[in-house]
């Protein structure tokens, strides 16, 4: 369809097209959405994070607690070191950090068995209900371009049901989930994500921006 294969605009997806249904042809009169800019994009100044008080000193850190919630299996195992590298850097040490792997494999055991001491790995059993699922997703692999089939595509399910109940792993007041495929880049983490209390509000907030630039996987969640 033209929401899945026309954009970006100006190239499309590459597997949608051949020598004879190419982008020129298909994609023809369609109006794609335009590339997203981020500085057009920025948080509106009072949400923005504030880390110097007007005073020049320190803004305070919000007072909470959060763990870090991420659910992959044993061959993301590269993308999770390069992710944990970034945390012991990044992410506040008093916070938590939950991985949770597959726990039909010997494989899975084993790498739940390397990661650091300061996370806590843990091996979930695959849910019987799995089974129910017999045929693939279309707009999970909409082009059949990332194989494995039906074995995939419950992974997939499983995955995003994990993260459904990811609170039963976890104590703390929050919990930021994140795929395996994540580094994180800066400090400040706490007062990125949190607002903190106010003359507006007595309690410390959330904040919430998003962005997708892949319209169809709204459609997948």
């Amino acid at each position: 369809s033209p929401e899945m294969c026309c954009i970006p605009a100006g190239t499309g997806t590459d597997w949608c097209f051949d020598a004879v249904y190419t982008y020129e042809r298909c994609c023809k009169g369609i109006q794609a959405p335009a590339a997203w800019v981020p500085s057009k994009a920025a948080l509106p100044e009072v949400l923005q994070p504030n880390f110097v008080e007007p005073d020049g000193t320190l803004s305070a850190r919000p007072q909470l607690t959060v763990d870090l919630f991420i659910r992959t299996f044993h061959t993301k195992l590269q993308e999770l070191t390069h992710l944990l590298h970034s945390v012991a850097l990044f992410w506040p040490a008093d916070w938590g950090v939950l991985v949770v792997l597959d726990g039909d494999s010997a494989e899975d055991e084993h790498a739940c068995a390397l990661l650091p001491s300061w996370s806590r790995c843990s091996l979930q059993p695959k849910p019987s209900f799995l089974a129910k699922f017999t045929k693939p997703f279309s707009h999970i692999d909409p082009f059949g371009v990332a194989g494995k089939g039906l074995d995939r595509h419950q992974g997939l399910i499983w995955k995003e049901w994990s993260e459904c109940w990811a609170d039963r792993h976890s104590t703390a007041k929050f919990i930021a989930i994140s795929d395996s495929d994540v580094v994180l880049t800066t400090f400040g983490i706490p007062q990125l994500l949190f607002q903190p209390k106010s003359e507006d509000s007595s309690t410390v907030r959330p904040v919430i921006w998003a962005h997708a630039e892949n319209v169809q996987f709204p459609n997948t969640i």
